[in-house]
Protein backbone atom coordinates (compact mmCIF):
# COMPACT_ATOMS: atom_id res chain seq x y z
CA UNK A 1 0.00 0.00 0.00
CA UNK A 2 2.68 2.37 0.77
CA UNK A 3 4.22 1.59 -2.98
CA UNK A 4 1.04 2.60 -4.18
CA UNK A 5 0.91 6.11 -2.51
CA UNK A 6 4.38 6.91 -3.65
CA UNK A 7 3.70 6.38 -7.11
CA UNK A 8 0.29 8.15 -6.85
CA UNK A 9 2.20 11.08 -5.39
CA UNK A 10 5.27 10.81 -8.00
CA UNK A 11 2.92 11.24 -10.85
CA UNK A 12 1.96 14.41 -10.32
CA UNK A 13 5.20 15.58 -9.90
CA UNK A 14 6.34 13.78 -13.07
CA UNK A 15 3.43 15.89 -15.14
CA UNK A 16 4.88 19.21 -14.02
CA UNK A 17 8.64 18.12 -14.99
CA UNK A 18 7.20 17.41 -18.41
CA UNK A 19 5.18 20.79 -19.11
CA UNK A 20 6.63 23.53 -20.95
CA UNK A 21 6.32 26.93 -19.62
CA UNK A 22 4.19 29.55 -22.36
CA UNK A 23 7.63 32.02 -22.24
CA UNK A 24 10.03 28.90 -23.53
CA UNK A 25 11.03 29.75 -27.28
CA UNK A 26 10.27 26.62 -29.08
CA UNK A 27 13.05 25.05 -30.87
CA UNK A 28 13.37 25.92 -34.37
CA UNK A 29 13.11 23.38 -37.03
CA UNK A 30 16.00 23.05 -39.60
CA UNK A 31 15.75 24.75 -43.40
CA UNK A 32 13.98 21.99 -45.79
CA UNK A 33 16.41 20.91 -48.08
CA UNK A 34 13.81 22.17 -50.86
CA UNK A 35 13.88 25.64 -49.57
CA UNK A 36 13.77 28.09 -52.65
CA UNK A 37 17.11 30.40 -51.25
CA UNK A 38 19.64 29.42 -49.14
CA UNK A 39 21.88 31.83 -47.45
CA UNK A 40 25.11 32.93 -48.97
CA UNK A 41 27.93 30.72 -48.23
CA UNK A 42 30.86 32.74 -45.91
CA UNK A 43 33.34 34.17 -47.51
CA UNK A 44 37.14 34.23 -47.18
CA UNK A 45 38.94 37.76 -46.79
CA UNK A 46 38.14 41.12 -46.13
CA UNK A 47 35.12 42.53 -48.81
CA UNK A 48 34.20 46.00 -48.56
CA UNK A 49 29.89 46.94 -48.21
CA UNK A 50 28.50 48.17 -51.12
CA UNK A 51 28.29 51.76 -51.72
CA UNK A 52 24.56 52.25 -51.57
CA UNK A 53 24.83 56.03 -52.31
CA UNK A 54 27.79 56.42 -54.60
CA UNK A 55 28.42 60.43 -56.09
CA UNK A 56 27.49 61.64 -59.24
CA UNK A 57 30.07 61.35 -62.26
CA UNK A 58 31.05 64.47 -63.52
CA UNK A 59 33.04 65.49 -66.96
CA UNK A 60 36.32 66.15 -66.09
CA UNK A 61 37.10 70.26 -65.89
CA UNK A 62 38.18 71.85 -69.19
CA UNK A 63 42.15 72.48 -69.03
CA UNK A 64 42.89 76.14 -68.32
CA UNK A 65 43.79 78.35 -71.24
CA UNK A 66 47.38 79.10 -71.33
CA UNK A 67 47.83 83.09 -70.82
CA UNK A 68 49.21 84.68 -73.27
CA UNK A 69 53.11 85.82 -72.55
CA UNK A 70 55.77 86.72 -74.64
CA UNK A 71 59.14 84.92 -75.29
CA UNK A 72 62.76 85.35 -75.04
CA UNK A 73 62.89 86.38 -78.45
CA UNK A 74 60.77 88.32 -81.03
CA UNK A 75 60.45 88.00 -84.84
CA UNK A 76 58.25 90.26 -87.59
CA UNK A 77 57.95 91.84 -90.67
CA UNK A 78 55.46 94.32 -92.57
CA UNK A 79 55.13 95.82 -95.99
CA UNK A 80 52.99 98.48 -96.79
CA UNK A 81 53.58 102.17 -98.19
CA UNK A 82 54.93 105.13 -97.80
CA UNK A 83 57.06 108.10 -99.27
CA UNK A 84 60.32 110.71 -98.45
CA UNK A 85 62.37 113.80 -99.83
CA UNK A 86 65.68 113.85 -100.55
CA UNK A 87 67.24 117.37 -99.76
CA UNK A 88 71.08 118.64 -101.55
CA UNK A 89 72.53 121.77 -102.55
CA UNK A 90 69.48 122.31 -104.98
CA UNK A 91 66.70 122.02 -102.33
CA UNK A 92 64.45 119.20 -100.84
CA UNK A 93 62.57 117.07 -103.71
CA UNK A 94 60.76 114.10 -103.07
CA UNK A 95 61.61 110.48 -104.33
CA UNK A 96 59.15 110.38 -106.96
CA UNK A 97 61.15 113.41 -108.60
CA UNK A 98 64.08 110.78 -109.17
CA UNK A 99 62.49 107.86 -110.92
CA UNK A 100 59.80 107.85 -113.95
CA UNK A 101 56.66 108.85 -114.45
CA UNK A 102 53.89 107.06 -112.18
CA UNK A 103 56.01 105.61 -109.70
CA UNK A 104 54.87 103.47 -106.93
CA UNK A 105 56.16 103.96 -103.26
CA UNK A 106 56.55 100.70 -101.24
CA UNK A 107 57.52 100.25 -97.76
CA UNK A 108 59.50 97.14 -95.65
CA UNK A 109 60.24 96.41 -92.57
CA UNK A 110 62.18 93.52 -91.05
CA UNK A 111 62.96 93.07 -87.13
CA UNK A 112 64.43 90.52 -84.48
CA UNK A 113 65.76 90.49 -81.14
CA UNK A 114 65.44 89.89 -77.26
CA UNK A 115 62.85 90.05 -74.61
CA UNK A 116 63.89 92.36 -71.75
CA UNK A 117 60.34 92.94 -69.90
CA UNK A 118 57.29 92.31 -70.76
CA UNK A 119 57.45 95.92 -72.08
CA UNK A 120 60.65 96.31 -73.54
CA UNK A 121 62.04 95.09 -76.36
CA UNK A 122 65.59 95.00 -78.25
CA UNK A 123 66.58 94.12 -81.16
CA UNK A 124 67.87 95.30 -84.80
CA UNK A 125 65.19 96.89 -86.75
CA UNK A 126 65.62 96.99 -90.83
CA UNK A 127 63.56 99.35 -93.07
CA UNK A 128 63.03 100.74 -96.56
CA UNK A 129 61.43 102.85 -98.61
CA UNK A 130 61.47 102.81 -102.72
CA UNK A 131 59.96 104.81 -104.97
CA UNK A 132 59.97 102.69 -108.21
CA UNK A 133 58.68 103.52 -112.59
CA UNK A 134 58.53 100.72 -115.12
CA UNK A 135 57.76 103.24 -117.58
CA UNK A 136 60.56 104.32 -120.24
CA UNK A 137 62.08 107.96 -120.13
CA UNK A 138 64.70 107.61 -122.63
CA UNK A 139 66.55 104.79 -124.26
CA UNK A 140 67.55 102.12 -122.29
CA UNK A 141 66.09 103.63 -119.05
CA UNK A 142 63.11 102.22 -118.51
CA UNK A 143 63.44 100.44 -114.53
CA UNK A 144 64.64 103.20 -112.57
CA UNK A 145 64.34 103.24 -108.53
CA UNK A 146 65.63 105.05 -105.67
CA UNK A 147 65.64 103.42 -102.19
CA UNK A 148 66.57 104.14 -98.74
CA UNK A 149 67.72 101.63 -96.14
CA UNK A 150 68.37 101.97 -92.81
CA UNK A 151 69.92 99.46 -89.85
CA UNK A 152 69.31 100.19 -86.42
CA UNK A 153 69.68 98.72 -83.29
CA UNK A 154 66.02 100.23 -81.87
CA UNK A 155 63.84 99.75 -78.60
CA UNK A 156 60.43 98.86 -78.70
CA UNK A 157 57.89 100.02 -75.39
CA UNK A 158 54.65 98.73 -74.46
CA UNK A 159 53.52 101.10 -71.61
CA UNK A 160 50.56 98.65 -70.91
CA UNK A 161 52.38 95.37 -72.09
CA UNK A 162 50.09 94.74 -75.27
CA UNK A 163 47.83 97.03 -77.57
CA UNK A 164 50.02 100.70 -78.00
CA UNK A 165 53.70 100.95 -78.98
CA UNK A 166 56.41 103.13 -79.46
CA UNK A 167 59.90 102.43 -81.16
CA UNK A 168 63.31 104.52 -81.62
CA UNK A 169 66.46 103.62 -82.86
CA UNK A 170 69.61 104.30 -84.32
CA UNK A 171 72.40 103.16 -87.00
CA UNK A 172 73.27 103.10 -90.35
CA UNK A 173 71.69 104.02 -93.55
CA UNK A 174 72.18 103.88 -97.25
CA UNK A 175 70.95 105.63 -100.29
CA UNK A 176 70.55 103.77 -103.64
CA UNK A 177 69.63 105.32 -107.07
CA UNK A 178 69.22 102.82 -110.18
CA UNK A 179 68.64 104.32 -113.16
CA UNK A 180 68.54 101.09 -115.11
CA UNK A 181 70.98 101.24 -117.98
CA UNK A 182 72.36 104.77 -116.42
CA UNK A 183 74.18 102.89 -114.00
CA UNK A 184 73.76 102.87 -110.30
CA UNK A 185 75.07 104.81 -107.00
CA UNK A 186 74.80 104.44 -103.46
CA UNK A 187 75.48 106.98 -100.71
CA UNK A 188 75.73 105.60 -96.90
CA UNK A 189 75.53 107.51 -93.67
CA UNK A 190 73.50 107.14 -90.68
CA UNK A 191 69.99 107.75 -89.43
CA UNK A 192 67.62 108.25 -86.40
CA UNK A 193 63.85 106.31 -86.52
CA UNK A 194 61.14 106.70 -84.28
CA UNK A 195 58.04 104.74 -84.56
CA UNK A 196 54.75 104.22 -83.18
CA UNK A 197 51.76 101.48 -83.44
CA UNK A 198 49.74 99.30 -82.07
CA UNK A 199 49.18 95.20 -82.00
CA UNK A 200 45.98 93.01 -82.02
CA UNK A 201 47.34 89.84 -79.53
CA UNK A 202 45.85 86.85 -81.86
CA UNK A 203 47.24 83.84 -81.23
CA UNK A 204 49.44 82.54 -78.27
CA UNK A 205 52.49 84.42 -79.76
CA UNK A 206 51.28 85.99 -83.33
CA UNK A 207 50.63 90.08 -83.38
CA UNK A 208 49.13 91.47 -85.86
CA UNK A 209 50.47 95.33 -85.94
CA UNK A 210 49.95 98.67 -87.83
CA UNK A 211 53.40 100.70 -87.84
CA UNK A 212 53.88 104.57 -88.81
CA UNK A 213 58.03 105.02 -88.69
CA UNK A 214 60.01 107.97 -89.53
CA UNK A 215 63.18 108.55 -90.33
CA UNK A 216 65.62 111.08 -91.15
CA UNK A 217 69.09 110.33 -92.77
CA UNK A 218 72.70 112.18 -93.36
CA UNK A 219 75.75 111.48 -96.05
CA UNK A 220 78.59 112.39 -96.23
CA UNK A 221 80.01 115.40 -98.83
CA UNK A 222 80.01 113.58 -101.87
CA UNK A 223 76.30 113.11 -102.34
CA UNK A 224 72.73 114.57 -101.11
CA UNK A 225 72.71 116.42 -97.53
CA UNK A 226 70.08 113.76 -95.91
CA UNK A 227 66.47 112.17 -96.51
CA UNK A 228 63.34 112.09 -94.91
CA UNK A 229 61.04 108.95 -95.57
CA UNK A 230 57.95 107.82 -93.53
CA UNK A 231 56.54 104.14 -94.11
CA UNK A 232 52.73 102.97 -93.30
CA UNK A 233 52.43 99.29 -93.31
CA UNK A 234 50.79 96.22 -91.40
CA UNK A 235 53.07 94.11 -89.90
CA UNK A 236 53.02 90.12 -88.61
CA UNK A 237 55.23 89.55 -85.33
CA UNK A 238 56.16 86.73 -83.21
CA UNK A 239 56.37 87.96 -79.54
Amino acid sequence: MKLLAVLAAALPLAAVAQYSPATDVPAQAAPSSDATSAAPPPTTGWAPAPQRNAPPAYPPDAPLRRERTRGSWYIGFGLGGGGGSISDSAGTHGLKDFVGPNPTVLSMNFNVGATISPQLLLGLDVGAVAAISSTETSPGVKDTQIQTTYYDVALTYFPWERGLFVKGGMGLTALTWDLDAGGRSTWRGYDMMAGVGYAWWLGQSFNLTFNLDGSKAWYGSNGPDSTQTFSLHLGCEWY
